[in-house]
């Protein structure tokens, strides 16, 4: 999560931030892929919208160059450019933001919402 002035302005994923040559213009300033780097704030991917700038917003989307894919993330920026609010929360546990890709990871976590009591 990038942010200006304390308030997000973007989600730049990694394999972005690997392939930018020279400064990436985001609302608010310019970024070196260094100033990119740096950044230890995560995204876990838990959105609310607005349907209604949904479906103004998302014709807006583009496949992202280094990834050859449309980002849902991208959707901050849009927000941000629009005048929109966005607002980054923390997680009150970090374990809420594990994500699951495989077998085991769904074993992990199954695991751990036993332990927090989530049935």
């Amino acid at each position: 999560m990038v942010r200006y002035a304390e308030h997000p302005v973007a989600i730049v994923e990694h394999k972005t931030i690997a392939a930018l040559d020279g400064r990436l213009s985001l609302p608010g300033g310019s970024w070196t892929r260094d100033d990119l780097l740096a950044v230890r704030e995560v995204n876990v991917s838990t959105y609310a919208w607005r349907l209604a700038d949904l479906r103004r917003l998302v014709p807006a989307l583009s496949a992202d160059a280094a990834q050859a894919e449309v980002l849902v993330t991208d959707l901050v920026r849009l927000f941000v450019e629009d005048g929109l609010a966005v607002r980054g929360l923390p997680l009150d546990d970090a374990r809420e933001g594990l994500g699951i890709d495989t077998p085991e990871q769904w074993r992990t976590v199954a695991a751990l919402a036993g332990e927090m009591g989530v049935r």
